[in-house]
This record gives structure tokens, sequence and C-alpha cells, in this order.
């Protein structure tokens, strides 16, 4: 059977991916002997067939590598050839692809190898074919043109999502402090690949001196935004979400009432706001879906024109529904005002140019905004803060 690996930077695990449909998909598609440069840097998918013309693969292995790998391979008369192939490649294109003679073929199936590269929305994907000729080699360069690339990566997307999530998870440990971290579980819910079935709860606990992951075996409490408590056992347990960016509640933990009384309230709150922000430094640079929102994110404060794409986020059903704060007279030092003033789940926009900060509320009709939130938030701001409008209100008034 086919052996993939995924090599995880920064994360503490790696993504859980029951269903290998995709990797089966890949090899009956394009062969055994292919790889993933993940953001053209580090190889992070790869086959161990890859071996057999690249014995020193492996995940240390970088894009620049690869080049250095077919200079120290390719035949001195095909240099010429192989010099424009790396400069076109290095470039990381569309596509490219070129047919080489190698100096030290393992077997005669391996004197010539064709090189297919395309640009993956994770990396550069790079197939090696190998054969006894050319002619034998352009053949299978020709076949890989002709698949459904869309469909196959499609079926990694899910996988790459969760490696994603992992490393939001663990920025979560890594950070949490000490106080904190006894007694808390953290829950999330796998991404399923599209018609996978139902996804599963994923468990974190710290136990047995390490973090440890395991699959929730009974039915988890209903996902709601609202801070829960319930009982475990005698223990009080306060559930409370934490978000990425103000934006996605990836997470839900769950932690006992007592350490929350030691460590402090407001202390919690902190932490849970300050994750939000490393949280969605880190997902701006994520390639998935699943984190396109998190492109919009500028130094504190989300960009203005990210505005539409993050309500939709929110509220898939009718983003534009959504209604808004605009606030004006915003300078960078009040930002940190406003965020200690509003709730961890309503993102904050910022247009310096025209000083306005803008806050999208979350689960807000606009009567209660006009009501409840607009006046209070009035109370706290030394800004000045215009009624509430909807965001398609604010868009069209633009």
């Amino acid at each position: 059977m086919l052996q993939w690996k995924m090599h995880v930077q920064d994360a503490m695990f790696t993504p859980p991916f029951p269903d290998k449909t995709a990797f089966h998909n890949l090899i009956d598609s394009l062969g055994v002997y292919q790889g993933l440069f993940r953001n053209n840097a580090y190889l992070e998918l790869y086959s161990r067939y890859q071996t057999r013309i690249w014995p020193s693969v492996s995940h240390e292995k970088t894009y620049q590598d690869l080049f250095a790998f077919l200079e120290e391979s390719v035949r001195q008369e095909e240099r010429s050839q192989l010099s424009l192939f790396q400069e076109q490649g290095l470039a990381c294109p569309e596509t490219l692809s070129g047919s080489f003679s190698f100096s030290h073929p393992f077997s005669s199936d391996l004197s010539q190898v064709g090189i297919s590269m395309r640009r993956s929305p994770w990396g550069m994907h790079v197939i090696f074919s190998p054969g006894k000729n050319r002619s034998t080699v352009q053949q299978m360069l020709s076949a890989a043109e002709k698949v459904c690339w869309k469909t196959l990566w499609q079926g990694l997307e899910p996988w790459f999502s969760e490696e994603e999530i992992e490393r939001l998870v663990s920025e979560l440990i890594r950070t949490i402090p000490e106080g904190l971290a006894r007694g808390a579980l953290f829950y999330r819910e796998t991404y399923p690949a599209s018609g996978a079935g139902a996804s599963h709860t994923l468990v974190y606990e710290f136990k047995k001196d390490k973090w440890q992951r395991t699959v929730l075996d009974e039915e988890p409490l209903p996902p709601s935004l609202k801070t829960q408590a319930y009982r475990r056992k005698d223990e009080l347990i306060l559930r409370t979400n934490v978000f990425i960016g103000s934006t996605l509640p990836l997470f839900r933990i769950d932690i006992p009432y007592r350490n929350l009384e030691e460590f402090g309230l407001h202390p919690f709150r902190d932490f849970l706001s300050d994750y939000s922000v490393r949280s969605v430094r880190l997902a701006s640079g994520f390639t998935s879906d699943l984190f396109r929102f998190a492109t919009f994110w500028q130094n504190e404060t989300y960009q203005v024109e990210g505005l539409a794409t993050i309500a939709s986020v929110l509220f898939p059903e009718d983003p534009l529904s959504l209604v808004v704060l605009p606030i004006w007279n915003v300078t960078e030092n009040a930002l940190q005002d406003i965020r200690k003033a509003t709730r961890l789940s309503d993102p904050l926009f910022f247009d310096r140019d025209k000083g306005l900060g803008l806050i999208l509320l979350r689960d807000c009709p606009i009567e209660n905004a006009q009501s409840v939130v607009y006046p209070n938030l009035g109370k706290k701001l030394s800004a000045p803060v215009d009624p509430p409008l909807t965001v398609r209100d604010f868009l069209e008034s633009r």
C-alpha cells in the first residue's frame, strides 16, 4: 500500500484524515512518484517510492534542494537545458515540464526522467515520470495534462484545512496560561471531505504530563455562541467559544469554574482576546478557503474591504442584513479601547485614511443595536459613534 507522509510545522498533532480517497485518486491519475512543496518551501507531502529517483528525499528537503539534486543527476550535455528549466521553475509558474537523461540511474527504467510541475493552492506539486526513453516519458507527461486537476485539489482541501486547524490548536495550547490549562478541555469539529459523512468531535486535554488528542465518544453539548455552564460530576464547568480573529468560532474550551475564580475572569477574557489576534495573524498566511477571511487582517484590525466576506462567515444565510456601528475620528491608539468595549465575537474594522472604525455585530437585530448597543457604546467611548445600519446600507453609501 502506498504510504504518504505529512510534515506539519509548528503543530503538535498531524491532521486526522481517515478517508484516503484523495490519495488513491492522486496515485490512480498521476502515479506514485509525486510530492508537494508546501508554500514552495519544504516537501510536506510525498511518497516513499520517491526514493527510487531521489534517494535522499525527506521532509527536510526544500524546493531549492530539488534543483540541486537535478544538477547532480542530469547528464552534462543537458545542463544548458536544465539551467533554463531551473530558472523557469524557481519563478513558480502555473505549469512547467521537461525531460532529462539521468547520469546515475539505478536501473534502465530510470535512464530518462520527466518532471512535471504545477502550482496547487498549497504550493508546487511535482511529478517524476521515469522511463527507458524520451518518447515513453513524453507520453506520461502528456497524460498528466489531461487529468481533472480541480477534482484532485478539491480532494486534498479537507486534509490541508485540517493541517492548518492543527497549527491553530497548537498555538492555543502553547499560549494558554498554566493556571487555565489545568483541567481545561478543548473541543473542535473535524473538517469533513465533501460527501464523506458527518464530522467528529476532537478533544484536547493535558494529562500524564503531555497534551493528548482523542475522539469524543459521547454526545457533545449542542453548539452555542453563548457561554454555557454545566456540571461534570460534582464540578461546575464553564464552556465558551474561542474565536479566530473574532470571526470563526473554531474551538470551544471547558474550564472548571474554580480555576477561573483563581485565575480571574478578566485575565481569562484578555487571554481569549489576545489569542483571537494571534490566531488570525497566523491564519492570514493560510491557503484554505476556510480561512480566506483572514487575508483581510492588517495590523490589529480588518480592512473595511473585507466586510462582506467576513459578514458571510458570521451569517452566511443573509450577510448583508448584519448590523454595523461606525465610529469616527478613530486613531491607532483608540483601537484597543474599542476592542475592550465590544464583545469578543464582534469583528473590528478600521479605515486609517478616513479615521473610521467599524464594529460588525453578530446575532444582533438592528432594533437591539439601536436601543441597547448604540447608547451603551456611546457612553464608553470618547470617539463619536454613528447610529447602526445594515452592511448592505453601509456598502451602498460608500
